[in-house]
């Protein structure tokens, strides 16, 4: 963004968002949930706590990464031992992929949930997540002139991101 490469960026923000020069306009607070395959015996389930699930086979991003620190901070909350993961990937379509097939467990934002559900069978499993919803923002750089095509998807984003909040 700052090099110019691209005019914003949609994405999870720090709050408070302390950068000078950029603006963010945040689009919506983002929950985060425990996703299993449609099919595993754990979304049959009406109720469910985080220490069910310590033993499983957990998909989760790599170490460092702000998914896999929400993770960390969901299961200490709960004054649990974060779980070793079995697989690891930064990879949504790949997590999203081996989770619908019923075998592993990982954190997905709700978004993911609701624009994938159609396209593969995932189901947000029944945990009270401790997790603080973190904010999704447009960014851009300050005082740049956004060309017509960009400003249009901005358009289509807000819509899309309203779709997201009459939902919940």
């Amino acid at each position: 963004l700052r090099d110019r490469s691209f005019d914003l960026v949609i994405a999870r923000i720090p709050s408070p968002f302390n950068e000078r020069d950029l603006d963010a306009e945040v689009l919506f607070e983002e929950p985060i949930f425990v996703g299993a395959g449609s099919n595993s015996n754990w979304a049959r389930r009406r109720k469910l706590a985080l220490s069910e699930l310590l033993d499983e086979p957990w998909l989760l991003t790599p170490p460092n990464t702000l998914p896999r620190s929400l993770v960390e901070e969901a299961f200490r909350a709960h004054g649990l031992a974060v779980p070793e993961p079995s697989a690891v990937s930064y990879t949504y379509h790949l997590r999203n992929s081996l989770v619908a097939l019923g075998r592993y467990l990982t954190v997905m934002p709700g978004s993911t949930l609701h624009f994938n559900v159609a396209q593969l069978p995932i189901k947000a499993l029944p945990i009270p997540m401790p997790i603080r919803p973190r904010p999704v923002a447009i960014v851009k750089l300050k005082h740049r002139t956004l060309s017509p095509v960009a400003k249009l998807f901005i358009e289509a984003t807000r819509e899309i991101a309203q779709s997201l909040v009459k939902k919940r």
